[in-house]
């Protein structure tokens, strides 16, 4: 998702809620409106994202924490 949405996010999953449901409904509204890639098989999309968020998982150290304060 932070692939997707960038680090101020933008995902309803996870939520903070009394009720436990609510964390699946979060995560299926997630899936639904920003994972259609994932959702659909379109392999190609879905493989821009995953070389996407393989660079990101890279970044490390200063580099990461200043990609999240951004």
């Amino acid at each position: 998702m932070r692939v997707l949405l960038g680090p101020n996010g933008g995902n309803m999953y996870p939520g903070f809620s009394e009720q436990p449901l609510d964390a699946f409904r979060g995560l299926a509204n997630d899936l639904k409106t920003k994972a259609d890639a994932f959702l659909t098989g379109d392999s190609v999309a879905f493989g821009r994202h995953f070389e996407a968020a393989k660079k990101q998982a890279a970044v490390t150290g200063i580099a990461r924490l200043a990609e999240s304060e951004s």
